[in-house]
């Protein structure tokens, strides 16, 4: 199956992880909650739309007349200041975000960056709504109990890697499935921390891998083959570092297999940016390790850009899971296209969006990642 959709604009906007983990579950548990409605579109949909596609003027008017009649809803309220500051009329902006906080919005982190919110940087009343934000989430996070995954380092002869285990993990019983995340060029294995906790699958166990090359003693951080190999054009150099990079992997898994109750014959591979491209590669190399691999804002490396690159995974039956924001700028939509279209050419079963973002994994994406995941499980292990 092959979905290419284009989202909405809250994908982009809400990323409050302590409202994201019961949505996130709820959304996985009862996958028609993030579709439209039989219905058509509703106000909301056409205002973000309009945003979108940047008309403004026509969006602040729809979300006006949605809040109208929605005004618990958080997001509209957002992006409805949003537009108000794309058009430049500020005070209204800052009103209608304040508004926002009122309804219950809490990412400061985002609301600094929005680049829907250009126009009131510098601005001391923004200033002060930046700081309510940040003192409201604390003061929220501080009266929140919960269970955090737990972490835990197991150091190996190529590099580390840290192990998230569900609240329901056990010894005893049924193995668990295994999902193994990749961190971006330049990233350590802590990078992807919070998406045990975004995906909220129940039983998954999740395995945090160092990428095993130093980028730089200068900016730090860690790569899945050496770049400076590939600058120089040594092409022999740059492919054995990736093959030895994913029986590395499949050699984790195994590692991992025998300190855990862990399903190998589950396995997911999910990689982020320069992760995403070493995704293909673990799952071209080993594809009877995997049954998924999720490329999310990645790219197909060099002399694997065609759909012969993609035979072992037809062949293999591992189902291929692709994301990409339409305005990254680091690594094109196009990359994404051309994966889809290769892999589907061969027989892969793949599924594919688009996000209104940039080089970034947005909630959204986060939900129909978590969705694919256990539809899969369903589909292969009934």
């Amino acid at each position: 199956m092959m979905e290419h959709p284009v989202r909405g604009g809250s994908a982009r906007r809400w990323k409050t992880p302590f409202v994201g983990i019961s949505l996130i579950l709820l959304l996985s548990l009862q996958p028609a909650f993030s579709r439209p409605t039989p219905g058509g579109p509703s106000m909301k949909d056409k205002a973000e739309t309009a945003l979108v596609a940047g008309d403004a003027e026509l969006a602040a008017s729809l979300y006006e007349r949605w809040l109208e009649a929605n005004p618990g809803d958080v997001v509209a309220w957002y992006n409805y200041a949003c537009a108000f500051a794309l058009l430049g009329r500020k005070d209204e902006a800052l009103r209608t975000l304040e508004d926002a906080v009122t309804a219950g919005w809490r990412d400061s982190t985002w609301t600094s960056r929005d680049p829907d919110l250009t126009t009131l940087h510098g601005d001391l009343e923004f200033a002060r709504i930046l700081d309510r934000i940040g003192e409201l989430s604390r003061l929220e996070r501080a009266s929140v109990t919960r269970r955090p995954a737990p972490l835990y380092t197991l150091q190996q002869r190529i590099a580390p890697y840290r192990v998230a285990l569900p609240a329901v993990y056990s010894d005893q019983g049924p193995p668990h499935p295994v999902t193994i995340l990749l961190h971006g060029r330049g990233g350590d294995m802590g990078d992807q921390e919070n998406l045990p906790v975004r995906l909220a699958l129940p039983d998954m166990v999740y395995l945090l891998p160092r990428a095993p090359y130093p980028v730089s003693e200068q900016t730090g951080g860690f790569e899945y083959w050496p770049r400076e190999a590939f600058l120089v054009g040594d092409t022999a150099r740059v492919n054995e570092a990736q093959r030895l990079t994913a029986l590395w992997l499949r050699d984790l898994v195994r590692d991992a297999a025998n300190r855990l109750n862990l399903d190998t014959s589950r396995v997911f591979l999910v990689g982020f940016s320069q992760g995403a491209a070493m995704a293909y590669i673990a799952a071209e190399e080993t594809p009877s390790l995997y049954l998924g691999a999720g490329a999310l804002c990645g790219y197909l490396p060099e002399g694997r850009r065609d759909s012969t690159a993609f035979l072992p995974l037809a062949r293999g039956k591992v189902a291929l899971f692709i994301a990409h924001g339409d305005r990254d700028r680091v690594f094109n939509v196009s990359e994404a296209n051309l994966a889809r279209d290769l892999a589907s050419a061969v027989g892969v079963e793949v599924t594919a969006h688009t996000y209104p973002v940039g080089h970034d994994i947005c909630d959204e994406m986060v939900v129909d990642l978590g969705e694919w995941m256990l539809a899969l499980l369903q589909k292969r292990n009934p």
